[in-house]
């Protein structure tokens, strides 16, 4: 039975194996090794760099190349790639090799690459009877700001935009009645904070929040602040 490392992510986009416009199928090198020969040159396109061993260009393979397969003169048994990290190792120490901080870390740069090549493609189309449906970067589902990026920051900046206009509509007669601190408690806040409990706070979004709030604060209690 195959040695499983139990820190392995199950993170492999289809794009980054297989074909597709912005990325060519992966491809595999047999590379004929002469012991004569003092360097070899690395057989994928557009890379000039030479190796003067086997092991070097495997590690260069497994830095630059990692997608691409290599082998030596026809022999592809004596050396695998690890499942996890995609480095060349003997099978026999694969099971060791993958308990190794080398190769957890070689793992996380993996899957670092496929999310990053995975954003750069381009974004799939979808039809409806053949017609193709228009790809917007945000939109509004029952009065909340849903982003592309699946970031809550539009949705807080909404928000705040709405809070202002409830409170600049009506705070200065509120004032004169000594009511603008209920109606900012009932109305501006359940406005300002509507669909809150599912944001993914970020310190950008709880600044514009806290000086929102501060604000009204300072209409309420007419505590302004002046330069002196």
């Amino acid at each position: 039975m195959a040695y499983q490392h139990p820190n392995v992510l199950n993170f492999t986009p289809p794009s980054l194996y297989s074909p597709s416009p912005a990325r060519p199928a992966p491809r595999h090198f047999d590379v004929t090794w002469n012991p004569d020969d003092e360097m070899m040159e690395c057989p994928a396109s557009l890379c000039q760099l030479w190796c003067p061993t086997m092991d070097k260009m495997r590690a260069h393979f497994h830095s630059r190349h990692y997608e691409q397969g290599l082998s030596f003169n026809g022999d592809t048994r004596s050396y695998e790639k690890c499942e996890l990290c995609m480095k060349y190792i003997q099978p026999k120490n694969e099971a060791r090799h993958q308990r190794t901080v080398l190769c957890r870390k070689g793992n996380e740069r993996r899957q670092k690459r496929a999310r990053i090549t995975a954003a750069l493609l381009p974004a799939p189309t979808f039809y409806i009877d053949e017609t193709p449906l228009e790809r917007v970067p945000k939109f509004r589902y029952l009065g909340r700001i849903l982003s592309q990026d699946d970031h809550d920051l539009s949705a807080c900046v909404r928000n705040i935009q709405r809070a202002k206009a409830k409170w600049a509509a009506i705070s200065k007669v509120l004032k004169r009645e000594g009511a603008s601190k209920k109606f900012y408690l009932v109305i501006v806040s359940t406005v300002l904070l509507y669909g809150s409990d599912t944001w993914v706070v970020t310190r950008r979004m709880e600044e514009l929040l806290t000086s929102f709030h501060n604000r009204c604060l300072r209409h309420i209690t007419k505590r302004f602040i002046r330069c002196h």
